[in-house]
């Protein structure tokens, strides 16, 4: 910013008052639109789930800063470096790749532009789920056992070899095999004991 004052003088006659012109000069500056938050939803542990993130720059000069994350989440360019120039429009895409089962989230910032902020959030799930987690075990007379019955799915790409194992009293239909890629198998727990017992495990 500056300033400076000055005066009209007509060589005849008289000399006009002082006035002022003050100076401000204003860099341009980019005005980025980003999306408020990103959801990757389920994500397996181990695999990338993979979203875009669209940057658009309504200003007058270009944005161009290095994007930080930490880990799970990655830009999936080989450069930090995001430029984006005025009037255009680009999609960075940004990987989710969990390592352990449950929730996550994160705030990506963009220097420079103060109060700019996209939210990324996602949950992890592990690569194979029992389901249900709670069975109630019916009485069974003809086999003087109670028994119910879960399910094993494979939300992995590939086959998994698994183990199904409890305290000695329990019995499995399959206590060990392979799943296939996105597949799924019921498996039967029994046990065998007298009409009135119960039983948790």
């Amino acid at each position: 910013a500056d300033a400076f004052t000055f005066r009209v003088k007509h060589r005849d006659t008289a000399t006009s008052g002082s006035a002022t012109v003050r100076i401000r000069i204003v860099d341009p500056v980019p005005e980025l639109v980003v999306p408020g938050e990103i959801e990757f939803g389920e994500a397996v542990v181990g695999e990338t789930a993979v979203r875009p993130l669209i940057l658009e720059n309504k200003g007058t000069a270009a944005f161009a800063a290095p994007l930080a994350l930490d880990l799970p989440w990655r830009l999936l360019q080989e450069a930090a470096l995001v430029r984006v120039e005025p009037g255009a429009r680009v999609e960075v895409r940004i990987g989710f790749t969990p390592l352990t089962p449950g929730e996550a989230s994160t705030r990506l910032e963009f220097p420079g532009l103060d109060g700019t902020v996209t939210r990324l959030t996602g949950r992890a799930v592990a690569p194979v789920r029992l389901q249900p987690s709670l069975v109630q075990l019916t009485w069974d007379p003809a086999g003087r056992t109670r028994r119910a019955t879960a399910t094993l799915t494979n939300r992995l790409d590939a086959p998994v070899e698994f183990t199904v194992a409890g305290s000695p009293r329990l019995k499995f239909s399959e206590e060990r095999g392979t799943l296939p890629p996105r597949g799924s198998l019921d498996v039967t727990v029994s046990v065998p004991l007298p009409d009135a017992a119960d039983l948790q495990s």
